[in-house]
């Protein structure tokens, strides 16, 4: 586990639920995606996160021993609840094409976000490896991709 750096990332995803205090609804959003298991390969895996609406955007990589599966876990919450917020979103999408694995897709929101997860590996001796993406916070009004594919060149 020491060969592995921790990943951070600020993607999160959310669903609405509000709360009456003192006669103002505050949306508190927060949620969880997971994607997987998936199989894989038998190859490594690129565990990345990467936000490119920015310039010089977040491009966060881990590589992994070659894999059997993955599965991969995103939380995302609103950075500032508010009474009249856009919760951030999660949406499962594919691996870029000709590659294989799980990805999850974040927007985050009129107040930004917070994101967080781990991708789970199965190698190929059938042990479990788990690489953290502890949490970042992102600014309002982004999109970010949190994925662990199979085939990606890191950065592209």
């Amino acid at each position: 586990m020491s060969r592995f750096k921790t990943l951070t990332a600020g993607l999160f995803v959310s669903s609405v639920a509000f709360l009456a205090l003192s006669g103002t609804a505050l949306a508190d959003t927060g949620s969880t995606v997971t994607v997987g298991p998936i199989h894989v390969p038998k190859v490594p895996l690129q565990v990345c996160v990467n936000q490119n609406d920015i310039p010089g955007g977040l491009n966060q990589c881990v590589t992994t021993p070659p894999a059997q599966s993955v599965t991969l876990v995103v939380n995302v919450q609103a950075a500032t609840p508010a009474a009249s917020v856009v919760p951030p979103t999660a949406t499962p999408i594919s691996c870029p094409n000709g590659t294989q694995g799980a990805a999850v897709r974040v927007t985050t929101g009129s107040a930004g976000a917070a994101i967080s997860g781990s991708a789970t590996v199965t190698v190929n001796n059938g042990q479990s490896i788990t690489v953290p993406i502890n949490q970042v916070i992102a600014t309002p009004n982004q999109t970010a991709t949190v994925f662990a594919c199979a085939g990606v060149t890191p950065g592209a």
